[in-house]
Formats: C-alpha cells, structure tokens, sequence
C-alpha cells in the first residue's frame, strides 16, 4: 500500500486499458440555403439536419426549403427566371428527384385525384379527350375501352388482344373500301390516304410509275426512293387487310 493510500487518498485513475472520454460530438452549423450554393454547403445542411443523410423524405424536405427563397412568380418574374437559372446541377437534380418522389407519393396522389374530382374545369377537359380518344378508336376500328389500373397481361392475353386489335382495323379497312371510302386520316396518314385515294378513284395502283409517287416526293421534300418505302409500308397494310390484290406489278381492289 502506497503513502496516498494510507492517509486515506484516492489512487489516480491508470492510464492503461479502457477508459471513458468526456469529449462531445459538435454538430456542424445549418447553412442558409440559397440558389447557387456549393454543393459543398448543400451536403453540410444534409448532415446537420438529416443523420441518414440524402434520402426521399431528407430531398423533399430541402427542396420545400429551397423553394422558400424563390422568388414569387407574379411579383418578380424576371427574378424568378433568374433564381432558376442559377440552381447548380446538384440542386436541379436534388429537386427533380423530389419532385418525382412527390408525384409517386399515394399521399399526393390522392388528393390530386379529389381535387380533380371536384374540379368542374377539369372534368370538363377530361370527359372532352375521352370522347377525342373513342372518336379516334372508332375511326381506326379498335376497341374502346376504359383505363384499367394494376392490371397485369400475360404475354398470350397481349398477344391475343393484339391480334383482335389488328383484325377489327383490317375489318375497317374493307368495310371502308367496300362502301368507296378512304379509311385513312390524310393529316395522319397521308401517304397511305393516297395510295388509297388512287385506288378508289382508278381501280389499281402502280407503286413504280404512278405519278403519286413523284407528287408525294415534291411535297413531302423527299427522295422517290423514300417515298416507294412509305407506299410499300401502305400497300403492306392493305395486303393484309385483304383489300387489294397484285396483278403483275400493279395493285387492283379486290
């Protein structure tokens, strides 16, 4: 026993194996956020805020921060083309990201869908591109058909739906013919149109030598090579709608 020890004195702590520290971890200082800010600065507001660093929940967080020193769009425009000009690429991609992240959110998605289900403007538009969309359907002999979310085809139901698809069209293409109409939007497809137009106004068609050819390539600005292509490509789609057959060279109507 020591001297220290017998006048009743603490021994010193040893300084040999395991021992505690009393030093503290500092956090690092919030940046203020900014357009333009080092990427440096960017990653120091992730670590101070968020332990877990860049994740789904952190980049939306930072990007409603971010947004908070935008400018408003009906106040200052010009100073807000000016804030978004000087985003660096690190905070355009963190901002995309969130934005992403919030379009996929079922939170989100929820209620835009009951905003937009009250939304008489809305309604309006929608229910206008739904009869747009039967209207085109109808015209090119598909079937119309509703959205149908989360369901999932097979490969044969794709294939078999293709099928009846492809069918209903060739199905349009004869009736069409058959009654002297052109079964083709001129805007669309034009060059089938008059390939089509040719057919019904002489009876047969002759891909090489007719002047629709020549006509198309003027207008078109393109080779008559090219334009050769495209009328194989019309009278393929013909062929197999069984509206037409070859006699020689030439195209006749069944």
């Amino acid at each position: 026993m020591s001297g220290a020890e017998r006048c009743g004195a603490r021994p010193a702590p040893s300084t040999t194996g395991t021992f505690m520290t009393t030093a503290t971890t500092i956090k690092p200082l919030v940046p203020k956020l900014y357009a333009g800010q080092p990427d440096a600065e960017t990653l120091t507001w992730f670590r101070a805020k968020y332990p877990n660093g860049i994740t789904a929940k952190s980049s939306r967080a930072y990007a409603r921060e971010l947004y908070k020193t935008k400018p408003d769009r009906e106040e200052d425009p010009a100073g807000e083309q000016d804030w978004y000009s000087s985003l660096t690429d690190f905070q355009e991609k963190l901002l995309a990201d969130a934005n992403r992240q919030k379009r996929t959110d079922p939170k989100v998605k929820a209620a835009r869908a009951r905003a937009r289900a009250a939304d008489p403007e809305y309604q309006t538009k929608l229910a206008k591109t739904r009869m747009e969309y039967a209207d085109r359907a109808e015209a090119e002999g598909r079937e119309v058909r509703s959205y149908r979310r989360n369901v999932t085809l097979t490969p044969d139901q794709k294939k078999t739906e293709r099928n009846e698809r492809n069918e209903k069209r060739r199905e349009h293409i004869r009736t069409a013919i058959g009654r002297g109409q052109n079964p083709f939007a001129p805007s669309k497809q034009h060059v089938a149109f008059m390939v089509c137009a040719r057919l019904l106004e002489m009876g047969r068609f002759d891909p090489i030598n007719d002047p629709v050819v020549s006509d198309l390539a003027q207008k078109l600005s393109i080779t008559e090579d090219a334009v050769r292509k495209l009328v194989g490509g019309a009278i393929e789609t013909l062929r197999t709608a069984k509206a037409i057959r070859k006699d020689g060279a030439v195209i006749v109507l069944r």
